[in-house]
């Protein structure tokens, strides 16, 4: 039996619901009636396109456009919430029969008649330097591609890796590079064919600070580097990946992009030109991926989060920071403030600090997208992209709009 609170609280919900179903379906009469009143535009439209003109028109009217996005998300959750649970618990069973069952990988001992080549970017340090290793140990030749020459002398003394240096911002480092790699395909043993299997684009920088700190010099630097330098890679050895396919050589070629969580959450890292230029990444990763499924190359984008790599040092990014803060006119500077300045700082050191995971993780992920027979479109990494970030980055935006409790100077005597 339902007590009186839970009886009333239905009621209210019912008549809420049957208001909403009534206000929609006068507004929908509504549109009916307007169709006869026709523009130039729409005179040669069919009867139902017109239709739909006059009620995108309506439901852009106030209270009508707050009531229909209410009501369609509450239908949208409340129908789809039990099936896309069920959908998940059907998915991870499935995930884990293939992988104790039906997972394959591929690396070239399980081809002794090829050698199996990989090009990464970014290996100076970091990510890539770590990734190289763990893909010499399973019998790729690899490319680590280096800004510095320097970065060479981690790689001596193993013939499967072969050092390039490439500044990723120069379009003739980058054709040179894929100059080698093609040289090296068509040289060696004639027992062996030669391949390439996969492109890692890791090379990354980022700048901290807020957009109104930086100039668009500092946006340019970061985009050519992260966004500009991955189209440079990609254009330069997709030729060689689509060849392979399309002959038939080698079907299981792939493009890795490193994105970070920055690719689809913004506002949270104090770096809009690193955040702007991930997000550019992850949207261009996508129409990759579908642009190159006819020729059955795989595009994984991988999203980890904090994790201890220089790029993400915390005394490093405030240090660097304050190098943007120092550079700012005086009267920029007045109008955020000392103490607005280090409330940033501090928010971003201490986070960075506390939750930035081992980066053993990050390349784990990178070496499965490398060698799964399929891999994954996205591989998140790290409890705050997978059970944080990721979740996050489908609320509102004003949920996330007041992390930085300090107010700037110029804004202390406003009401």
């Amino acid at each position: 039996m339902m007590n009186k609170d839970s009886k009333t609280a239905k009621a209210v919900y019912l008549s809420m619901l049957l208001l909403c179903f009534l206000l929609c379906g006068w507004e929908i009469l509504q549109t009916i009636n307007l169709l006869n009143m026709k523009t130039e535009e729409e005179t040669n439209h069919p009867q139902w396109v017109k239709m739909l003109h006059q009620l995108n028109g309506r439901l852009h009217q106030e209270p009508v456009a707050m009531i229909a996005n209410g009501f369609f998300w509450h239908l949208l959750l409340l129908l789809s919430a039990p099936i896309l649970a069920f959908c998940v618990l059907f998915l991870t069973a499935y995930q884990v029969i293939y992988f104790y069952a039906l997972k394959k990988n591929i690396t070239p001992k399980g081809y002794p008649d090829k050698e199996l080549a990989v090009v990464v970017t970014g290996c100076d340090s970091g990510f890539g330097k770590e990734l190289v290793f763990s893909l010499v140990s399973k019998g790729f030749v690899v490319f680590p591609a280096c800004l510095v020459k320097d970065s060479f002398e981690e790689f001596q003394g193993d013939s499967n890796i072969i050092p390039i240096q490439v500044d990723v911002t120069k379009e003739k480092d980058v054709e040179d590079a894929a100059k080698v790699v093609l040289k090296w395909l068509e040289g060696g043993d004639t027992s062996k064919k030669r391949y390439l299997h996969a492109l890692v684009n890791n090379a990354g920088i980022g700048i901290a600070g807020l957009s109104g700190w930086m100039t668009v010099s500092d946006f340019q630097k970061v985009m050519d580097v992260n966004f500009f330098g991955m189209l440079r890679c990609i254009q330069a050895f997709l030729p060689i990946l689509k060849r392979q396919s399309a002959d038939g050589t080698w079907t299981q070629s792939r493009i890795v992009n490193m994105v970070s969580t920055a690719g689809f959450i913004a506002g949270g890292m104090v770096s809009a030109a690193y955040e702007s230029s991930k997000h550019a990444i992850d949207a261009y990763t996508t129409n990759l991926r579908l642009e190159l499924e006819p020729f059955k190359i795989h595009v994984t984008a991988i999203n980890p989060g904090m994790h201890r790599t220089p790029l993400a040092d915390g005394r490093a990014i405030a240090n660097g920071m304050k190098d943007v803060w120092d550079r700012m006119t005086q009267e920029k500077r007045d109008e955020y403030g000392e103490p607005y300045f280090h409330s940033v700082a501090d928010i971003f050191e201490r986070s960075t600090g506390k939750f930035s995971w081992d980066k053993k993780y990050v390349v784990e992920a990178m070496d499965e997208a490398v060698v799964a027979q399929s891999p994954p479109s996205r591989m998140l990494v790290g409890m705050d992209a997978k059970f944080f970030l990721y979740p996050a980055s489908k609320l509102p935006t004003y949920l996330r709009a007041n992390f930085i409790r300090q107010k700037p100077a110029m804004m202390m005597n406003s009401h």
